[in-house]
This record gives structure tokens, sequence and C-alpha cells, in this order.
């Protein structure tokens, strides 16, 4: 009997058509005591994660840096044994893989020869992520720029011409309010232009009198309207900046299933510039751009420009005392959680077609009814259930409301920084558990699809990871409650910037 088990238990030197197999045998099993499937990633058709390996370091052995990889079919091998990635530890470059991987293969859905996990991203962009703010905000009747800073898609011929002939810089206040130009599908921080309200109206009359401190987007001796693949956003009004810095939060976003929707959110960490904040009309790119990778390049103190979370509660206790401090940063938790949700409720039209069947070649997506497990892997066909793993930047005003500046969906690894132990840590236990959580959740949707149900009762009983917080659970009743005790956004609730 002793060596009978022995014999089923799996192994990490596993083939894949025994790991199909015994995900098939370990189905029944759950059905009948409720006992999870094993976990752990396994062999896969990984081709598509061969943009991010430079990323990782280039000398994995499956990926060859600058190349094409010579095996798409195997992970870092630390990541090869059977179990919940949570209770093991992982190397720097392992986590990379995990932080990077556009899709991954688990033993719960029949590793390489089952069902794939896939990454879904196509929120990236700027003006399709303002379009989208803006449509939910006219489907239910809200007003905009309650979570995120007054914005302006500058294809809009309208907005470009209102944007350079003062329309939204004629009074006394806004004339010198600062704006950041930038490119619609752009990334850490080198297409930002920055301009003042004053230099932006004369933008039609004649040259644009600015200094282009990235790359040019709208520094041309002329502007023409409309000017394509280019967003404007203004500065946040009353910008808290604690030390006289202005600084981000780095917030982290893990929707484990579009329909129904389940979300996961970590706090993340703070990103703060290493110069002085003067006001809007200073123009120095190192002053308000907080990229890590910049602040880098003036100090290899990486302590003084990433700071845990956590840090600005003593922030608002130094400023109010320890009562009104504490209200404060509760609060404030609370409007980072109610931006989270906006973003979410914004961009889930996006990605709800992000869920679908897809034919082994890629060349096409369809439905495709099952009635068994195993007919997945005869019919040719693979299922590319779909997670979004997202980070936001935001930023606070003097009043504790949060506004997302930007949202990311490969989110920088920071390479070849000297990063505090504690923040490693961190980042290294959130991508562990955020596969476990990704891993439980596609095996239970997968089942309930091949059983003609929607998955609802089962999403309801998670594993509850303890790093990653519940956000919205949709079965469990929609959003979950905030620090403060209330409950947090609802769907087709409107968000609002309040006063403490």
């Amino acid at each position: 009997s002793s060596l009978r088990e022995k014999a089923q238990r799996p192994r990490e030197t596993d083939g894949d058509s025994t790991i199909l197999r015994r995900a098939a045998l370990e189905v029944n099993r759950w059905v009948k005591t409720g006992e999870m499937p094993t976990l752990g990633i396994t062999r896969g058709d990984y081709a598509t994660n061969t943009k991010f390996c430079t990323f990782c370091g280039g000398d994995l052995e499956w990926c060859q840096k600058g190349e094409k990889e010579t095996n798409t079919t195997t992970p870092p091998v630390e990541l090869l044994p059977p179990g919940r990635l949570v209770t093991r530890v992982l190397g720097e470059k392992t986590v990379c893989w995990l932080w990077y991987s556009a899709s991954l293969y688990s033993r719960a859905t029949g590793g390489k020869d089952g069902i794939g996990i896939v990454r879904a991203g196509g929120v990236d962009s700027k003006s399709g992520l303002l379009e989208a703010l803006h449509r939910y905000e006219k489907q239910f009747g809200c007003e905009p720029f309650q979570t995120y800073p007054v914005t302006l898609d500058l294809s809009d011929g309208a907005n470009c011409e209102a944007f350079h002939t003062g329309h939204f810089t004629t009074s006394a206040v806004l004339h010198k309010v600062l704006w950041f130009v930038k490119a619609s599908n752009g990334s850490t921080g080198n297409h930002i232009q920055l301009i003042r309200g004053d230099q932006a109206a004369k933008g039609i009359e004649g040259p644009v009198d600015v200094k282009c401190t990235g790359g040019p987007v709208v520094c041309r001796s002329t502007v023409q309207c409309p000017t394509p693949n280019v967003v404007a956003s203004m500065n946040v009004r009353d910008i808290w900046t604690p030390g006289q810095r202005k600084f981000d939060n780095r917030a982290y976003l893990l929707i484990a299933s579009v329909d129904p929707l389940v979300v996961f959110y970590r706090m993340g960490h703070l990103r703060y510039s290493v110069l002085n904040y003067k006001g809007s009309e200073d123009l120095d790119f190192n002053v308000h751009v907080t990229n890590p990778r910049f602040a880098y390049n003036l100090t290899n103190d990486t302590s003084q420009f990433i700071k845990p979370f956590e840090s600005l509660r003593d922030e608002l206790i130094k400023q109010y005392g320890p009562s009104v401090g504490q209200m404060r940063f509760v609060t404030l938790k609370q409007s980072v959680m109610n931006a989270m949700l906006s973003i979410v409720y914004a961009v889930r039209g996006v990605i709800e077609h992000k869920e679908l069947w897809k034919d082994a070649q890629g060349k096409r997506f369809k439905e495709l009814n099952i009635t068994s497990w195993s007919q997945v892997a005869h019919a040719g066909y693979e299922l590319r259930w779909s997670y979004l793993f997202m980070a936001l930047d935001i930023a606070f005003d003097t009043r504790g409301n949060a506004f997302v500046l930007d949202v990311n969906t490969g989110p920088s690894f920071y390479h070849k920084m000297a990063l505090p132990e504690w923040f490693r840590r961190e980042r290294s236990i959130m991508m562990r558990e955020a596969a476990d959580v990704m891993q439980e959740v596609a095996f239970k949707k997968v089942y309930a699809r091949a059983h003609n149900s929607t998955g609802w009762d089962l999403l309801k009983n998670l594993q509850l990871p303890s790093f990653w917080l519940p956000l919205y659970n949709e079965p469990n009743g929609g959003a979950a409650r905030g620090p403060t005790g209330d409950r947090l956004l609802e769907y087709g609730a409107c968000p609002r910037a309040n006063p403490l």
C-alpha cells in the first residue's frame, strides 16, 4: 500500500501525459472529498514569453538573451516541484520569470497537455483607459476626474485645441498649472514632457517654447491638432508632498477572474523623487517623475526613494498627531481601494472578451462546449483562461483623495538596483501567492465550465492568500469592506473625491 501511494505521489520529473492523467484522477478525489488537486507550475508552451526573457537577466536555461529561446517548454527548474509556491523560497530570476510570464501551466489543470492560463493585457493605453473611464461615467451619470487627474486625449481635435488655446488655463490659478504630456502607449517615463498651462496656450499661435525632457511628444515648431496617440494630464491639484518631495503609491491588482469578477489587491510601496518639490513652476523632470530608474541615476541608495506604504502613517501622525493622523491614514487607504475599483470597473468591459476558447494554433477564437475533462486534450483545442496583473501609480492631494496617474499590465521589476530586503521579500511572496491563486481559480472555473456551471459557488470559497487581500468578489456579493468599515465602491456607483 505504501509503495502504491509513493508511486502515485506527484514528482518533479513527471511526464506531460502523467500530469494530465493524474489531474483527471485528482478531480475525482476533489469531487468526493473537497481536497484541492496538487498545484505546481509545469512544462508548457512558453513561447509567448520570449520578449520578457532579457528582462530577467537572459541567462535562464530556456532563455537565450537577445535570441529566440531554444526550449519553449520548461520554466525555471525551481518552479517544477509539486505544491504551492508560497511554501518555498525562490531565486530572484525565478521570481522575475513569474513577474513577466505571459502564461502559466499548472498541474491542477493538466499541465502542458491540459489547459493554459494566460495573462491578459490590453489596458496599458492611456487614451484607451481614459475612454473606458469616460464610458463608465456616461453610463452611470458620474462626474469625471474624481479618482484620476484632469486628463485630455489630444487625438481628439476639440480637446487638443482647448488645451493649446488656454481653455483649461484661463484662470489665474490654472495659468501656471503643470501638465504631463505623454505618449498614449509610453512607459518608463522617457516619453513624458512637462509643460505649464501658459506655455501650452502658445501652441496654436506659434512655436512651442518648452524644454523637451523626454521624447518629442509635442515638441514641434508648431502644434498640429489633433495630435495622435498623446494625452495631457494635469498635475494633481493641491498635491501632498511630505518632506517637500513628490511621491506616488505603486499599488497592485490581481484580477483572478473576469466573469465572475474576483479581484485581490496589495497596497504596494511608495516611490519618491529625490529632489525637493518647489511647485508647478519647476520644470526639472527629476523633481516630478517618480520612476525609480530616474532617482537611481542620482543616488544608488534605494531606501531614499522606495519606502513601505505603511510609512505614510508615520508622516500623517507627524503632521496631525496620533489620533487624527491614524484616522487620516485609514481614510486614505479607503480612498486608494475605491480608486482601484474605479479602474477595475472601467476596464472590465475591455477585458471581458479575454476569456475565450482558443485553438492550439492561435489563429482564431471560438467557443467550445465540453462534456468531460479529457475532451479538452483530445479535441485539438486549449483553453486560455485569463488573469490580469496590474500596477497602479497613485498620488494624493492634501485631503487624502487618491488619484490614479497610470496603469501598467507589465510593471517594471526594478532591475539592477540594490533594493531593500523588505521590498524583495514582499515582491517574492506577492508573486508566489499570485501564481497559487491563479491556479486555484483556473481549476475551479475550468471544472465548472466542463460541467455547464458558472462556477460562482466554487469561487465563493477560495483558499485566501495571506498577502493579497480581497477587493471584490462577485459571487460573495461584490465589493469588500474597507478599513473604515464601510463597503467599498460598488459597480454602478459613482466615485467622488471628498474632503476629510
